[in-house]
């Protein structure tokens, strides 16, 4: 009868949408499928229990659209719980021994019961005293003690978090020591007191065989927004949540675009001219793309998709306001930098300005945390100067990354704000928006750059331009030729050494070092700069150098390089690299931009000039008497 109503209810949820069923599957057939585990015996439910994984299994890999490569590949971080970075695709059948145990400990009460009144059954002679189901009297029974250990040593097996023994567990889950998750109104919930540090653990042991790009990647990622139903005032095109899931678990986008994809990115510059970038299939230069604006229309779709949840909390909401009090003078040039925030917030208790930025960690540059952007911004509008407030509002900013994962600075605003919720719900919702609407802009700029429009990938001279690339690439260099450049970076068909493609900030002052034993180029001096002839220059730092001494050489509309996606990634900031260690009274104050060791060239030391034996002058450095010598020359009057 359960498989029966199993499998009804299997193809009766296939009719619904993507997220829609991903939910169902959640929160109805996995329900169904671990109550009936829990109710029955372990030794007997093993069989059945594997059928309804595979059935739940084969569900979700077709509402993924994974093929069976892809799901082996990510088949370990998904079986991880949403906030480790999966999204809870672990089989039941090795938990019913757990399952089971947690049904057993939840049937019995706590005090102990008192005495009955015996009473006739049936009219006859015999009666019977009916007692409440203690614990003291289980762990005490001949034949239900033993059951109860057995079943506790297997749970063991599953999570190697729990006590030795049983009574131990006991003890300690009434104490609380388990958890505050597992302790609701005074009452123990066995099931949570069993699995507390179970899903670390997996995650633990998942991490120690992960490659380090997988690793970088569930560093900081949220998972709520998998089952979360957008508002109404967003409108995401349907492809977005599979391109999310695939870009959570480093899969290939391309699977998830079935129509009208590109080989090269579209975007067109100031020019006129295209980026004509390649298209990697795994999203990531559709990600850190700023050619056409796609980086500023992902941070406006975020903003705007706040507004409408932030008024029922705030009497005002404005947005794009410039604040005088941050305005910052540049003392070389004379300009004044304005300051405009996203969002302007008035409620009784608190003005708030809030500053979008929506940005990907996992950079070729290196991997980079949610507080090193918020330090940024801090950076960037400075509220407090030499001691005083320069505004009567507080900033806030509002840091996202790609996957999901929310700044603290952002969850303190939600929580000071939200008079409804109490506790860990206190602010949640406001702070699982903002989350959803990251992961989902990011997905759409992704598709519409492997997917764009008829209109502009059918035009002739978009197909006339990709042409013309793809013959420059595939043509030979003559003999003497310059070497040819694919958006600043040399083509390696016609390059016999390996060139590192750096960042295309002022290409013409680089000068490359050829590596002793030859391999790929990994460092530059600049043209105009004598102090790199001593110290070149890593090719990672090359749009710092740029930055801090050609303050003519900005970044140009086509620039998609890492160095620029890390730096500004939504359009809006700028700021210098900062590590994680900084401490939030220290980016208050502002702070100089990096500069390097050796900013010139060392001064000369004092020389001296005298007739060498043949006659001929030379200049040579004075050296400084030391000892005798140098007590003498003292002692000498002027």
């Amino acid at each position: 009868m359960f498989f029966f109503f199993f499998f009804f209810f299997f193809f009766f949820f296939l009719k619904k949408k993507k997220k829609k069923k991903k939910r169902v599957l959640k929160y109805t057939a996995r329900a169904r499928a671990q109550y009936f585990l829990r109710v029955f015996a372990p030794e007997i439910t093993e069989e059945a229990s594997r059928i309804v994984d595979d059935a739940v299994m084969n569900a979700e890999l077709a509402l993924l659209g994974w093929t069976e490569e892809e799901a082996a590949q990510a088949h370990g971080q998904a079986c991880l719980s949403f906030e480790h970075g999966g999204h809870d695709m672990q089989p039941r059948s090795g938990d019913r021994y757990l399952l089971h145990l947690a049904a057993w400990l939840e049937s019995m009460e706590d005090d102990e019961a008192p005495g009955g009144s015996p009473h006739a059954m049936d009219g006859s002679t015999r009666t019977f005293t009916v007692c409440k189901i203690t614990r003291d009297a289980v762990l005490a029974h001949p034949l239900l003690a033993p059951r109860l250990e057995h079943l506790y040593a297997r749970a063991r097996e599953q999570n190697a978090t729990l006590p030795d023994t049983l009574e131990k567990f006991i003890d300690e889950s009434m104490d609380g020591d388990r958890g505050a998750a597992s302790i609701s109104k005074g009452r123990v919930k066995w099931q949570a007191a069993l699995t507390a540090g179970l899903y670390k653990a997996r995650a633990d042991t998942w991490l120690r065989t992960a490659k380090k790009k997988d690793r970088e990647r569930v560093k900081e990622m949220a998972g709520d927004w998998i089952l979360d139903e957008l508002p109404w005032w967003t409108h995401f095109q349907r492809p977005c949540w599979q391109i999310a899931m695939r870009l959570r678990y480093g899969l290939p986008v391309t699977g998830a675009i079935k129509m009208n994809t590109s080989r090269r990115c579209l975007a067109k510059k100031k020019d006129g001219t295209f980026c004509l970038e390649l298209l990697d299939e795994f999203g990531v230069h559709a990600q850190v793309c700023k050619v056409e604006g796609g980086a500023v229309h992902r941070h406006d779709t975020i903003r705007d998709g706040l507004v409408p949840d932030l008024k029922q909390y705030a009497t005002s909401v404005k947005i794009e306001q410039f604040i005088y009090e941050l305005a910052q003078l540049d003392e070389d040039t004379g300009e004044t930098k304005e300051a405009r925030m996203d969002i302007v917030a008035d409620m009784p208790q608190l003005r708030a300005m809030l500053d979008v930025r929506c940005y990907l960690s996992t950079l070729s540059s290196g991997w980079r945390s949610s507080r090193a952007h918020e330090v940024e911004k801090h950076q960037r509008y400075v509220t407090h100067c030499n001691g005083r407030r320069c505004s009567n509002m507080v900033l806030f900013a509002a840091v996202v990354n790609t996957y999901g994962f929310v700044g603290k600075e952002f969850g303190d605003f939600c929580a000071a704000i939200d008079e409804r919720n109490r506790g860990k719900n206190r602010g949640r919702s406001l702070s699982r928006l903002l989350s959803l609407l990251g992961v989902y802009a990011n997905a759409e700029k992704v598709l519409l750059a492997h997917a764009p429009s008829k209109k502009r990938s059918q035009r002739e001279d978009v197909i006339a331009a990709i042409a013309a690339k793809d013959a420059a690439i595939a043509e030979p260099a003559p003999a003497g030729a310059p070497i040819a450049q694919d958006n600043g970076r040399v083509v390696a068909a016609q390059c016999q050494k390996k060139v590192n493609p750096t960042a295309k900030k002022r290409p013409e002052l680089k000068d490359a070092v050829p590596p002793t034993g030859g391999g790929m180029v990994t460092h530059f001096r600049c043209k105009e700069c004598e102090f790199t002839r001593l110290k070149p220059i890593f090719h990672k730092n090359w749009a710092r150098h740029i930055r801090d001494y050609h303050k003519g050489g900005g970044v140009d509309a086509g620039d998609t390089n890492d160095d620029a996606g890390e730096m500004k990634d939504d359009g809006d900031d700028d700021g210098a690299d900062q590590t994680d260690d900084v401490q939030p009274e220290e980016a208050a104050k502002p702070q100089k931009r990096y500069v390097p060791k050796r900013a010139e060239p060392a001064a000369a030391a004092p020389v001296r000039r005298r007739k060498d034996s043949a006659g001929d002058q030379g200049t040579q450095k004075a050296k400084k008497p030391q000892g005798k010598a140098a007590c003498k020359k003292k002692s000498k009057p002027d």
